[in-house]
């Protein structure tokens, strides 16, 4: 049935009212600034990856601003042709103003990884997470062990390095 229509209801019918909220586009003009330093080194039996962001976003208009900074860090140690124990470290800041809001975040994390076949490995990990944040509900220490399965479905593992020319 339409609305402003003068239908009449037959037996078995009923009219279902449907309410929809309807939210108006706000544009937002804002300013985001990014820098970032990247460094990779790809050895035969060492590999590691770190960078350093910094982006700063401000809302045009308002005193409202936003600030990021992160360090991470990531090592694989080449045990042997099939096997690698990685090393993580990542350190968070996210600040807040005009509120003053401020949040840290730690990650260290240190595994053992098995490649099983060139699509597929398997690794043991040991993690501990550190939150602090501007509400105390957010902030939390954090201790986990878990374990992981890959699967390279129609590819090869892009990491297997191997050190036998004729093994995959």
């Amino acid at each position: 049935l339409s609305l402003g229509t003068n239908d009449q209801l037959v037996p078995g019918q009923t009219i279902v009212t449907a309410f929809e909220n309807v939210f108006p586009v706000e544009e937002v003009l804002s300013f985001n600034r990014r820098a970032s330093i990247n460094w990779e080194y790809n050895g035969p039996h060492w590999f590691h990856r770190a960078y350093v962001y910094d982006t700063k976003r401000q809302r045009l208009g308002t005193l409202s601003e936003q600030n990021d900074t992160e360090f991470f860090f990531n090592g694989e140690l080449r045990l042997n042709h099939t096997s690698h124990v990685e090393i993580s470290w990542r350190y968070k800041d996210i600040e807040i103003l005009p509120e003053e809001r401020r949040s840290y975040e730690r990650l260290y994390r240190l595994g053992y990884v098995k490649e099983l076949n060139t699509r597929a490995s398997w690794g043991v990990f040991i993690q501990h997470i550190n939150r602090n944040a501007f509400d105390d509900e957010l902030n939390y220490d954090d201790n986990r062990l878990y374990f992981s399965y890959t699967h390279y479905f129609g590819v090869k593992n892009p990491k297997k390095r191997s050190h036998y020319k004729n093994r995959d």
